[in-house]
């Protein structure tokens, strides 16, 4: 002790008690825990709130397309699947669209079994054809043929 009844420490007992790291594990430990924690959470709450689920899916049909040389006569045969309101079915080729809506009336459907041929004069000779899906938000290609 000093003359003010102060306890003096050896220098090395210092040293030692100030550069000891016991203390920064547990610290270190509870702070990835509670990420692993946070993170856990926010996995599990993405699946039980259906994070992504609003997407319409595709239908799932089996469809055959096919057209004339000159591509103005187009026939389209759903072979098996879903059926498909024409509202949102296109024929698309590499410059030009054809709505089916423009043949059949709001609420139609094209349905398993059936088979409808039309004019599309919109296609040119070895253009690319495909029937496409389309619903506003969501599209696919189902079906494709060459004129």
């Amino acid at each position: 002790m000093d003359v003010l009844g102060n306890t003096i420490m050896i220098p090395e007992t210092y040293e030692r008690l100030h550069n000891s790291e016991r203390g920064v594990s547990p610290v270190i430990g509870v702070i990835l825990m509670v990420a692993i924690t946070v993170i856990l959470a926010a996995v599990i709450a993405a699946f039980v709130l259906g994070f992504g689920a609003g997407a319409e899916a595709a239908p799932q049909a089996s469809i055959s397309i096919d057209a004339d040389a000159d591509g103005n006569n187009v026939t389209i045969e759903h072979l098996s699947g879903d059926s498909i309101d024409y509202e949102e079915l296109f024929l698309r080729g590499e410059l030009d669209e054809y709505a089916l809506t423009e043949d059949f009336e709001a609420g139609e459907t094209l349905s398993s079994g059936d088979i409808i041929t039309f004019e599309a004069n919109e296609f040119a000779e070895n253009d690319t054809i495909n029937l496409v899906w389309d619903n506003g938000d969501d599209s696919a290609q189902l079906a494709s043929t060459e004129a």
